[in-house]
């Protein structure tokens, strides 16, 4: 069970380049944000895509959420590395 925290006491949250998260990171979250954002609007035009027997949104949403989710996972997994969860 993590310690609370007395009075007086906060928690050191670390901001800004040195903070030890990676570029890339910042980099790959604002790429999920362009991918979840703006949905390829082609289809539309285009009518009836399929990709590996689905419709192609069904599909195309499907890999930006595994994307994303491998996103989250990266980051924490560059967090614990750089020590920012040590209690």
């Amino acid at each position: 069970m993590p310690r609370s925290l007395g009075a007086g006491e906060a928690m050191s949250v670390r901001h800004g380049p040195d903070s030890g998260i990676p570029t890339w990171i910042y980099g790959w979250f604002v790429l999920n944000a362009i991918l979840a954002l703006t949905p390829p609007l082609h289809w539309i035009v285009t009518g009836d895509t399929w990709v590996l027997g689905l419709p192609a949104a069904l599909f195309y949403f499907g890999a930006v959420a595994l994307f994303i989710c491998a996103s989250l996972i990266a980051a924490y997994a560059t967090e614990v590395a750089a020590g920012n969860f040590a209690p």
